[in-house]
């Protein structure tokens, strides 16, 4: 299935109850509280009754609000191939990184399952997505990434079967988390860029991801909240304070 939103002035869409007729109608049913809008293949959309946790966030855009309601419909899978979406963990704060087992980033894993540690009570969930995009750093199965996060640091959070998150075959998980924070905070006075410039290793566009351990802070109501570069170790106060101030909400 692809998750990508396409419509143009007079498409027709239809769901099992209602139905619109241009993109200008969606901030219509959105308002009005008639529908919370999810894609589906060829340019139709599915249809649900929006919940008090799918309510827009003052201020943000209506095209952004759907894509924000998509996000969490979009499945991707476990380790051992069971479907998954970010729906799972409604309500939840979520760390999102993508991962890598041979990167010289890869020891932030330990922070990453500190952190779990310390704030999963409270509400916070770490989600990792191995890839293998950077350098080729993530070239084992996932069955051998299972056991090399278990066994070197002890990893409890999930972590999820191989995706692609960056370049042709992205996978919509990622296409959406770029489109809604294009931009991560950097490390004040941080040189990866600059080193992955050196060795040509940087590509893509300013919002792709830059390389691996790039991280997304969902909310408890589903808006991504804040990204922060690779380097940006879990432990940083920045990525702490936002965490803490997410779980407060």
């Amino acid at each position: 299935m692809d998750s990508r939103l396409k419509f143009s002035k007079g498409d027709r869409t239809a769901g099992p109850e209602f139905e619109t007729q241009n993109a200008s109608h969606f901030e219509d049913s959105w308002t009005m509280g008639g529908l919370l809008l999810g894609a589906h293949t060829k340019s139709l959309f599915t249809c649900r009754p929006v919940l008090d946790k799918d309510l827009p966030i003052q201020g943000q855009a209506p095209f952004e609000r759907i894509l924000m309601s998509t996000l969490h419909q979009i499945e991707f899978s476990t380790a051992d191939g069971k479907k998954a979406t970010l729906a799972d963990y409604s309500g939840k704060v979520l760390l999102v990184v993508n991962v890598a087992s041979e990167c010289g980033l890869t020891p932030q894993y330990e922070g990453l399952e500190k952190v779990h540690e310390k704030y999963e009570s409270q509400g916070l969930r770490v989600l990792a997505f191995p890839a293998n995009e950077f350098g080729a750093q993530e070239p084992g199965s996932n069955e051998q990434i299972q056991e090399f996060c278990r066994t070197q640091f002890g990893v409890k959070f999930p972590v999820f079967a191989k995706m692609v998150v960056k370049g042709e075959g992205q996978h919509p998980l990622y296409q959406q988390l770029t489109s809604l924070q294009p931009a991560a905070q950097q490390v004040p006075g941080g040189t990866l860029k600059s080193v992955l410039e050196e060795h040509g290793l940087l590509s893509g566009g300013p919002s792709d991801i830059m390389w691996n351990f790039e991280k997304f802070l969902i909310g408890k109501s589903g808006n991504v909240v804040a990204r922060f570069a690779p380097d940006m170790t879990p432990e940083d106060p920045t990525i702490v304070k936002a965490i803490e101030a997410e779980l407060a909400r």
